[in-house]
């Protein structure tokens, strides 16, 4: 409820409901129903927003997460450079993004599914930690100019327990749903207030992929686009996009 920016006195509220309403074997499904249907006597906006988890599942893996990636972390303080193909010492590697701060030059390797609880797994980290050492063998013998000293994976779902003690043992930065413990990608979003416009479940896959298209991949950048100018450039309806507008307002309530 908090996260849904529920007061205190609300979610307080919402939890004495769906607590007495708890039975043996009740699903997480039917829990979140009834957060959602009890938190919307007090903050009406909730029916226009989805789930944060399911809503980075419905941006489109290429190119809309790979750039949602980009404003994460330019968010968080990196020079980011896009993708782009690299040589190692061994093979050529089409890599997702560079990521540079201060002494830090990172390679990034993006991970999106589109099914929220399916778990990103051990091969992603194995494939990130061999192409990262080639890029830097192949930096030590001249044959790319970019100094990488640390791999990062993000992934858009939980990591499998094998994943996660791999990671964590070969030194590979990630960030990912509920991991690592401190500034994951949920705490990451909502710290920095990055929501994907697919947060709006009035938003159909088409005008999403119109929106997707024009560059538009966060509430506050619906918020803030000139809907003229927006409905020229995206063929969508100026009428919708100003309804749209309207609801990207009420979920930063």
């Amino acid at each position: 409820c908090l996260r849904l920016h529920a007061t205190r006195e609300t979610a307080e509220k919402v939890n004495r409901e769906v607590e007495s309403r708890l039975y043996e074997g009740i699903s997480t499904k039917e829990i979140l129903e009834m957060i959602y249907r009890y938190i919307a006597d007090d903050r009406p906006q909730v029916k226009y927003e989805v789930d944060l988890r399911k809503a980075i599942c419905l941006l489109r893996p290429k190119p809309d997460f790979e750039q949602f990636v980009v404003r994460l972390l330019s968010a968080l303080g990196y020079k980011v450079q896009g993708p782009q193909i690299v040589r190692g010492r061994c093979v050529e590697h089409e890599i997702d993004g560079i990521a540079s701060k201060e002494d830090e030059t990172t390679y990034v390797e993006v991970k999106h599914h589109r099914w929220p609880h399916t778990y990103t797994g051990l091969d992603i980290f194995l494939q990130s930690r061999a192409t990262f050492e080639d890029l830097v063998h192949g930096f030590q013998m001249g044959y790319n100019h970019i100094p990488f000293n640390k791999p990062m994976v993000i992934c858009n779902t939980k990591l499998s327990d094998h994943a996660k003690r791999y990671a964590n043992c070969a030194q590979i930065d990630h960030i990912c749903w509920k991991s690592p413990q401190q500034n994951s990608l949920e705490q990451l979003i909502e710290e920095k207030r990055l929501y994907p416009v697919t947060i709006i479940k009035t938003l159909d896959s088409r005008t999403q992929a119109k929106l997707g298209d024009a560059g538009i991949l966060l509430i506050q950048e619906l918020i803030d686009s000139d809907s003229a100018m927006l409905s020229e450039k995206t063929t969508i309806p100026r009428d919708k996009i100003k309804k749209l507008i309207e609801r990207a307002l009420e979920t930063t309530k």
